[in-house]
């Protein structure tokens, strides 16, 4: 199954000083072939290892450069963001419990949506918000 990589994962699979490099190179080597991006997770990315609080930060340049030679993996496939996370159907709200939830709930339900699984470190994901979402659609890598 592809796997639509999480912010965190990214950064943590691209930067080879991050703490969580080893655990997430291992996974990704033993346990996925095909992976996505999309806008979201491109962006954030780029915002993260760039930013200034970011303990390994790097130039603009460096890090467009490292994540377009990432995607031009044949095994990488770009996810347009095309759903909405108004769509009732895609979305149950009253599952949301706070304002940080909002970007995992559309990426799970983007994944959902194009039969793939969210890949994250982040262990409160929840399938709650996503109605369609299994546990197949989710996957957590434990550091």
């Amino acid at each position: 199954m592809t796997s639509l990589l999480d912010v965190n994962v990214l950064v943590g699979l691209l930067d080879a000083n991050h703490q969580h490099h080893v655990a997430i190179t291992a996974w990704f080597s033993n346990n996925n072939s095909d992976w996505a991006s999309c806008p979201i997770t491109q962006n954030g990315y780029l915002r993260v290892v760039t930013g200034p609080k970011y303990g390994n930060t790097i130039s603009p340049q460096t890090a467009v450069n490292k994540l377009s030679q990432a995607v031009s993996d044949p095994a990488h496939q770009f996810l347009a963001d095309d759903i909405s996370l108004l769509n009732r159907q895609l979305v149950t709200h009253k599952h949301i419990q706070g304002h940080q939830q909002w970007t995992d709930v559309y990426l799970l339900a983007l994944s959902v949506h194009n039969g793939m699984r969210f890949v994250t470190l982040d262990q409160g994901v929840s399938l709650d918000p996503v109605p369609h979402a299994t546990g197949r659609n989710l996957h957590l890598i434990v550091p």
